[in-house]
């Protein structure tokens, strides 16, 4: 559901090989949220580091949650749980980017203390993978 949420084919397979990679190479953090007996949403963040503020930041690049549990408090606890993980990590900043579009999400950031950034532009360089 996550994949296609941002317009990608689903490739269960390819998925589980991410995620278990990330985990066995412990480059990147999942926090899950549960209800009795099913995963309900997700947040995956990846480590990075600072040269000016000589501490390690934390990049919440993966937040999902199912469809018929948003608006239920899903999100705001897998912030909370983010933010707890950058503390005990001793992280100066979480980061994140979200679509201008997403105005649900930029609201709930907002109401969670997020700020948005205003003093600079962020750039991405893609890469094509034909091969």
């Amino acid at each position: 559901m996550y994949r296609q949420f941002y317009g990608q084919p689903s490739d269960l397979a390819a998925a589980r090989n991410f995620i278990s990679a990330r985990l066995e190479k412990e480059d990147s953090f999942l926090i899950g949220a549960f209800d009795s007996s099913n995963c309900v949403g997700f947040t995956q963040l990846y480590p990075s580091f600072s040269s000016v503020g000589m501490k390690p930041k934390l990049i919440l690049n993966d937040m999902f949650v199912v469809e018929e549990f948003r608006r239920s408090g899903v999100a705001r606890a897998l912030l909370k749980a983010a933010e707890k993980l950058g503390e005990k990590l001793g992280a100066g900043a979480l980061l994140l980017a979200t679509q201008k579009e997403n105005s649900a999400a930029r609201q709930l950031y907002e109401s969670a203390g997020w700020i948005a950034e205003t003093n600079f532009i962020y750039y991405n360089l893609a890469f094509r993978n034909d091969t």
